[in-house]
């Protein structure tokens, strides 16, 4: 946590995901170090518009032995998040989440280059095929209804 801790309640962990709730208002940011991050994020909401769903997932690559420098300002840790999500209290009654992803620190020879790729996938369709998008995308052991209704 990079801003204090959740309120209880907010965390439903299963042993390969973790699911959270972003909240209107409240101001918080999760990171998800390389040595446990699978390389995908997701943000699961329902439309503002219609009855339809919205998935937006981010994934890359993880280097399982990379340094990551950005990190919790007041933990001591070894290396940093490769994924990240934010929420701000700007947003007011908006159900704002920044999903963030992180390339390795840089480490090259002279003259050499490096790159680091994120995918960022955009769906709107019925929470069933949703589902079926993100178990594909995220994880096999996705499931919508571990997610927070209230």
């Amino acid at each position: 946590m990079y801003f204090g801790d959740l309120s209880a309640g907010w965390f439903r962990q299963t042993p390969t995901l973790l699911y959270f709730k972003a909240l209107a208002g409240k101001w918080y940011k999760i990171g998800i170090p390389a040595t446990v991050a699978a390389g995908s994020v997701a943000l699961l909401r329902p439309s503002r518009v219609d009855e339809s769903t919205i998935l937006t997932a981010l994934r890359t690559e993880v280097g399982a032995t990379a340094r990551y420098i950005d990190k919790p300002p007041l933990q001591e840790v070894d290396n940093g998040d490769v994924l990240q999500c934010y929420n701000s209290p700007d947003a007011k009654h908006l159900n704002f989440c920044e999903l963030e992803a992180h390339a390795p620190a840089v480490q090259l020879d002279p003259g050499a280059e490096q790159m680091s790729g994120v995918e960022v996938l955009l769906f709107k369709d019925g929470i069933e095929r949703i589902s079926s998008l993100a178990r594909h995308l995220v994880s096999p052991e996705f499931d919508a209804n571990r997610f927070f209704t209230d």
